[in-house]
Order: C-alpha cells, then sequence, then structure tokens
C-alpha cells in the first residue's frame, strides 16, 4: 500500500500507510504488554498504558522510526508537506503503548506536537477525529496534525496500538 493522502471535514492533513513486519509489530505488542500499568485510567486513555516516554528508550522502535520505516516512508511523499525543495528532519516527542479492554476508551484529546501518528496492532474500533472517522486494522499508522481533537469511543474488544508525537523541521537541502 503506498501513501494515501485523504481529503477531511476540517483542513488538515491525514496520511495513511501499511506496516508489514509482523515480528516487529509483536515485539511492540509484547513491550506494551510489559510495560502497561503506570498511567494506567490516568491520562486520556481510559485503559492500559505505558509511560509517554516508553518508546523513546527502545531501540527497535527508534530505528522503526527514524531508519527502517517511518521518517523514509514520509520522505517518500514531502510533496505532501508542500515543500518541494526541502528535506524533513522528524523529531520524536513522545511514544507510548495504548491497551483498552471491553468498555475501555480513549476520551477527547489533542497533542501538544506538528503530528502525531498511531501504529495499530487490530482492527477492534475505528479513529473518530474532527477530519472524520479512520477505520483501523493491523498494521494502519495513522498520522494527523497533533492540534486535531480524537478519540476512541467504548470498545468491544481488545484494542492495541502505539502512539507517537513528532515535529518536523525543515532545512535547505543546498544547507542554507
Amino acid at each position: 500500500m503506498s501513501l494515501k493522502i485523504i481529503q477531511s471535514k476540517r483542513d488538515t492533513t491525514v496520511l495513511e500507510f501499511e506496516y508489514t513486519n509482523d515480528e516487529r509489530m509483536e515485539y511492540f505488542k509484547k513491550q506494551i504488554d510489559e510495560n502497561i500499568g503506570p498511567l494506567d485510567h490516568k491520562t486520556n486513555v481510559k485503559g492500559g498504558m505505558t509511560k509517554y516516554d516508553f518508546f523513546l528508550k527502545d531501540s527497535t522502535f527508534m530505528n522503526f522510526f527514524d531508519k527502517e520505516f517511518f521518517v523514509p516512508e514520509i520522505q517518500k511523499y514531502q510533496q505532501a508537506f508542500t515543500l518541494p525543495n526541502l528535506q524533513g528532519i522528524a523529531y520524536i516527542k513522545d511514544a507510548w503503548g495504548n491497551k483498552l479492554e471491553k468498555t475501555n476508551e480513549i476520551v477527547p484529546h489533542d497533542h501538544r506536537s506538528q503530528w502525531n501518528s498511531v501504529l495499530y496492532f487490530c482492527d477492534s474500533a475505528p479513529l473518530k477525529t474532527e477530519a472524520g472517522e479512520f477505520k483501523t486494522f493491523k498494521g494502519k499508522i495513522i498520522t494527523f496534525n497533533g492540534w486535531v481533537r480524537h478519540w476512541v469511543e467504548p470498545v468491544d474488544k481488545e484494542r492495541y496500538s502505539l502512539v507517537w508525537n513528532w515535529n518536523c523541521f525543515w532545512e535547505n537541502k543546498e544547507g542554507k
């Protein structure tokens, strides 16, 4: 699946990617299972949650973000950012995992970052946003502006996701 740019109900950009490395996703899911607890039901996530910085300390995730998949994939489609002669430098602010069980939810909120991205591990509940509703499935990554309010209504079955907030700083390719 290549990049899909979605027209939305709000003036925002929503990007969707598909990540197909099952081994890596199983690793991330295991890390979420083993490390939820510190923030369970204490934030907008009314379910299980790792610490906000948990995946920043995980070299496997950081490699996925910087080198293996995410940043290289974004750079393939930098025209989506309407900056044709620039190269983006992504800085990840925080990254955490969520596990929702039956009746858990994520209440409406936004993020203090330019972008937030979510990797889904199942097709449980859709992501609802001011920009529209998005179906989720194993391996789907949804990226949208951090200021877009979003939520997940109470789920009817287990739902895992890995979330990261990031900012993009732009520099001229000629070094100017």
